[in-house]
């Protein structure tokens, strides 16, 4: 079949990956294409590719193979689909424009020269810039996924739908297995997450507001980025390793040489060894966590920070007597921007 010659698309598609795709669109402007992708014209005015001699799609008619693929999703059902597989992203482009915008698309991509000369051969940029499309390149990188999954429990828990691409299948091999593997994890995490927020609801919301004043005036956690660059962290937890270890923490000159955080049940038995930590966190919301700061020294933990979530029990910052830093919450920032628009526009020396 003819090849075609087309002109560069990439920073048009780029420029419509959006934010959450940031780390994509850095990728790949700083890769090559794949060199063997072939682009040729099919049947339906579009184009179809073979890579490396194999179909990245249907060569006669690419269209009526992704409708085939997307027009059985119920996705009234399934408010995300999980797509294994980008291809030439035909079928990807007939379940955005199908979905008007409604579903959440996870696409599963792991070949980032093949995304590279797709993006610069096609122009998919209309309907990615229309679309909430998120793109995924690494099957075991939990992290990139909850970072850009951050805030999506609630459409997670509304049911998820995986599309393999058939073209692709062969390609990703055992990667989608374990890509999958990872995403249903997430999900049943999410939803235990969504179904705590919503029971401990009215707990969460009194919580949040009798700790307004910690958080109006006091400080944030902000401004602890880099200030121990180049240092080690421990974390501590508790647990039977604790014990085991506990002593290594308190040899001479360990405190000076790395930072310590720890968790709230790891405090007392951290204090009983002589090792303070720098900081000890905070975050159940039930008044029963104020036991790990009981019948401690009060000097002691004037040298350990607490970094305080906003949802926590109001007696813990108010009983501790060290500094207190509160994570950022927006339900908070939200309700103090009108409070410190209008305390902005009290006359001076007015409290």
């Amino acid at each position: 079949m003819p090849t075609l010659a087309v002109s560069s698309h990439l920073d048009a598609n780029l420029a419509s990956l959006g934010e959450r795709n940031a780390d994509l669109r850095e990728k790949l402007a700083s890769i090559p294409p794949h060199p063997g992708m072939t682009l040729f014209a099919s049947a339906q005015d579009i184009p179809a590719a073979t890579l490396d001699g194999k179909a990245l799609c249907s060569k006669h008619r690419p269209l009526d193979e992704a409708d085939r693929l997307v027009r059985e999703i119920d996705l009234v059902e399934h408010a995300v689909v999980v797509v294994l597989g980008f291809g030439l992203g035909w079928h990807v482009e007939q379940l955005a424009q199908r979905s008007a915008k409604a579903t959440l698309i996870v696409v599963f991509e792991p070949d980032l020269a093949l995304l590279r000369a797709v993006f610069e051969q096609i122009d998919h940029s209309s309907w990615m810039r229309d679309s909430l499309v998120l793109f995924i390149t690494d099957p075991d990188d939990r992290g990139a996924l909850a970072r850009k999954l951050d805030g999506a429990e609630s459409i997670l828990g509304q049911g998820v739908h995986f599309l393999e691409h058939p073209a692709s299948a062969a390609r990703l091999g055992e990667q989608s297995a374990r890509f999958a593997t990872s995403f249903k994890d997430h999900v049943a995490a999410a939803k235990v997450t969504l179904a705590t927020t919503l029971m401990r609801s009215v707990e969460t919301s009194r919580n949040l507001m009798l700790n307004l004043d910690h958080y109006a005036a006091g400080a944030g956690i902000s401004e602890l980025e880099n200030i121990a660059l180049g240092f080690p962290a421990v974390i501590v937890s508790a647990g039977p390793s604790l014990h085991r270890n506990i002593h290594l923490l308190s040899l001479p000159g360990v405190r000076e040489k790395c930072v310590i955080i720890a968790v709230q049940t790891a405090l007392k038995p951290l204090l009983a060894a002589g090792v303070k930590p720098h900081f000890v966190t905070a975050l159940d919301y039930h008044e029963i966590s104020k036991r790990f700061y009981e019948d401690l020294n009060a000097d002691d933990l004037r040298e350990i920070t607490l970094i305080a979530d906003p949802k926590v029990h109001p007696l813990i910052p108010d009983i501790y007597p060290g500094p207190i830093r509160c994570c950022a919450n927006p339900f908070l920032d939200k309700l103090l921007g009108p409070l410190k628009h209008e305390m902005g526009e009290l006359p001076a020396g007015a409290t």
